[in-house]
């Protein structure tokens, strides 16, 4: 019951944990443990202690919150708030930090939410908090993500607050800010956030001050803005939709451009059977097959709420983001500064600078990737997980929208994408990607 305070015993033993890990990752540096344990993790250390262990330290410690309920201080992360339903994170919880939130943002609230079977509840709790500190919600329903931030930009009505867990499994769900200018809340934001909730320091609205909420519908007008923006062809595509978020617009979008489609999991389903919430390597091996089989130009799979895609090439391989980022510039041309993560591949940097062009590298998350893309006005953004920023439309966290850049690019090639990027010189790690794809075909 202490938690993870200063001092208290769950913090210590934490930082015992990490402090074992200094003479293999270096110098510690002062940061929250939690971000610090990320960022081991994200640079692949080999770390000589039992990770199963680590995640007891933190789970069995919870903190009380101001009226002495227990509360998972770990579902506050540096991006966003995550947690496995009605264990970690409950409708009340979700209230709390609705409320919060909106005390902290002082903004009133667009609020949609994906496919998961938890969502509608977290969702409407969310927006009770949010109007119990008397702020106004406007409601967006089940949509994709991108047309979420697509909605913060077109509506300016205040922040965003989508309710996910992105790629993660079914039982988990969570929830992500971003501001009226569609930059995701940083680490502080989130921790002042989980502090007000703990405290109890939030707003609380008198009975003739409770913010209101209104139903918009925006879904028409993203599909019409992605169908402007997009050049269609006639390519041959196999959409691989994951039973996620994208099904809802994804396929008729690439129909009104002019693309045969083919899909793979295009019914909404809560648990994700069809091949899961992750677009892993190990979950590409129907995509693959389908489109071999289909003879298409390229497959693409989304995850749960559709900020990321991953691309199969006319051959049914997988390609690295980085391979994909070289698809897009070879189309383009290297024009301007390109963003890449520092785990990024350096068959990417490496083409980059071939071609005279710059590269910038930035630390893994993607609200630094949009924040340099959008600062330096950069050509694109790559991070080696599958997120991708489009230069001048930075601020979406949008799949669809980098998948439909993606076919526009391939069309203006002419060229097979098999004949458009490279496979050699990659690092063992990232060559295992196409092996287990190919074991799967």
């Amino acid at each position: 019951g202490d938690g993870l305070h200063p001092n208290s015993e769950g913090h210590k033993k934490i930082f015992e944990i990490i402090n074992l890990l200094e003479p293999v990752t270096g110098k510690t540096q002062r940061r929250p443990p939690l971000l610090q344990f990320s960022q081991i993790v994200k640079n692949r250390v080999k770390y000589k202690f039992s990770f199963l262990a680590f995640i007891n330290v933190i789970t069995e410690k919870r903190v009380r919150d101001f009226e002495g309920r227990k509360m998972s201080e770990h579902i506050f992360r540096a991006y966003d708030i995550r947690g496995v339903f009605n264990r970690d994170l409950s409708v009340d919880l979700m209230a709390r930090i609705g409320a919060a939130a909106a005390s902290y943002a002082g903004e009133n609230f667009i609020v949609g939410c994906d496919v998961r079977g938890s969502s509608p509840a977290l969702k409407a709790a969310l927006s009770a908090g949010i109007m119990s500190a008397g702020f106004n919600v406007y409601d967006i329903g089940v949509i994709p993500i991108g047309a979420a931030f697509f909605a913060v930009l077109e509506l300016k009505k205040g922040d965003l607050a989508y309710v996910t867990a992105s790629h993660l499994p079914p039982e988990w769900n969570g929830v992500k800010f971003c501001d009226s200018s569609g930059y995701y809340y940083e680490p502080d934001d989130i921790y002042m956030i989980r502090d007000l909730v703990i405290s109890g320091n939030y707003r609380r609205a008198g009975w003739d001050a409770a913010g209101r909420v209104e139903d918009v519908e925006i879904l028409e007008s993203y599909v019409e803005f992605l169908e402007d923006l997009t050049r269609g062809g006639e390519l041959k595509v196999v959409l691989d939709l994951g039973n996620g978020a994208t099904a809802l617009v994804a396929p008729r979008i690439y129909r009104d451009l002019g693309f045969k489609v083919f899909t793979l999991f295009d019914d909404i389903h809560p648990g994700f059977p069809g091949r899961g919430s992750e677009p892993t390597p190990e979950a590409l091996g129907r995509l693959c097959r389908e489109v071999k089989r289909r003879e298409a130009d390229l497959g693409m799979a989304f995850d749960g709420d559709g900020d990321r895609v991953v691309f199969v090439d006319d051959r049914g391989r997988p390609l690295l983001p980085e391979q994909a980022a070289i698809v897009l510039l070879e189309s383009w041309g290297v024009k301007g500064p390109v963003v890449i993560s520092v785990d990024a591949s350096k068959i990417l940097e490496d083409y980059v600078r071939s071609r005279g062009g710059k590269i910038i590298r930035i630390p893994v998350g993607h609200t630094f990737m949009v924040r340099t893309v959008t600062e330096k006005k950069a050509l694109l953004g790559v991070e080696h997980s599958g997120h991708f920023a489009i230069g001048g439309f930075s601020r979406f966290d949008d799949g669809i929208l980098a998948s439909l850049k993606f076919c526009e690019a391939v069309v203006s090639l002419g060229k097979p994408i098999s004949e458009a990027v490279s496979y050699t010189h990659l690092r063992a790690h990232e060559t295992s990607l196409h092996l287990v794809c190919r074991l799967l075909l």
